[in-house]
């Protein structure tokens, strides 16, 4: 895991979780990017916190980034004192305030300089995938507005050219994340693209679109319709840009798409199913 930026959130209430907070865009192992926010109550938008469990990313910023003890509790406590707050943040609160007029905002708009101030640059995920975070975070954030030569996305449906498995949409039973095309707009299951550009990469070859060959270009996130976890949420992947980065099967083996399954990046049939393939099964 890595940190790709951190964010001041504007203020807002003044109920028990109000006060002081930073949001952490941290990379996951999958390249789904995560928010992980440290305030009265920490959070993060993960599928595993969302069931209730402390999940990796927050522990990630609290040992990693924030570099607390082990057997600190803040660690682990679902809820914070100001002043246990105030301690965890008051480094990087500083340096963003010392940083000079301007540099709230170029945080807020993904430029990076958020990313650094205030931390080892040893968690900081590389150059340029950091760029490339902010140029699809700054997308977003601007509603959308990719200009006038952005391609759209085409209706999902048929079947995945990769795996040739039926591609569905949405939130419901046996959905999966879709990624497409900025070129041509033609959609694939974002899991398979994703080890299907691993392959091209390892060979040393350029990743293209299987369709139109174009060299390809993520088309800013997840589409509409695409869910990347639990509950429908859709998360920003960058696996295509970390060609360093070791992948889940070097680093799990098998139990690899076990991993994936639980996370919520791909479905536990579509995980028994590259099992079955990995172990010869089929």
């Amino acid at each position: 895991m890595f940190l790709l930026e951190t964010r001041q959130p504007t203020a807002a209430g003044s109920g028990p979780a109000a006060g002081p907070a930073v949001e952490f865009h941290v990379l996951g192992a999958t390249g789904n990017v995560y928010q992980v926010r440290i305030s009265r109550q920490p959070n993060c938008s993960c599928p595993d916190f969302a069931k209730g469990h402390l999940c990796k990313h927050i522990l990630f910023v609290m040992l990693r980034v924030l570099r607390q003890r082990p057997t600190d509790p803040v660690i682990w406590q679902r809820a914070l004192l100001p002043s246990e707050v105030e301690r965890l943040l008051s480094p990087m609160l500083a340096n963003a305030s010392g940083a000079g007029p301007g540099a709230g905002a170029a945080a807020a708009a993904g430029a990076g300089a958020g990313a650094a101030a205030g931390v080892d640059r040893s968690v900081l995920a590389s150059d340029v995938i950091r760029q490339r975070y902010a140029a699809i975070a700054g997308g977003t954030a601007a509603g959308g507005a990719a200009g006038a030569g952005a391609s759209v996305q085409r209706p999902v449906e048929g079947d995945c050219p990769i795996c040739y498995e039926e591609m569905v949409a949405g939130a419901g039973r046996g959905a999966e994340a879709i990624t497409f095309c900025a070129s041509c707009g033609n959609n694939m299951h974002r899991e398979c693209f994703s080890r299907w550009a691993a392959s091209k990469r390892s060979g040393g070859s350029q990743v293209t679109c299987v369709y139109c060959r174009a060299p390809w270009q993520d088309a800013g996130g997840p589409g509409p319709g695409t869910p990347g976890g639990a509950g429908g949420r859709e998360y920003v992947n960058l696996s295509q840009y970390g060609a360093g980065t070791p992948s889940l099967e070097e680093l799990y083996g098998e139990n690899a798409y076990w991993v994936m399954a639980n996370a919520g990046d791909i479905s536990r049939r579509q995980a028994a199913r590259m099992h079955a393939a990995a172990r010869g099964w089929v």
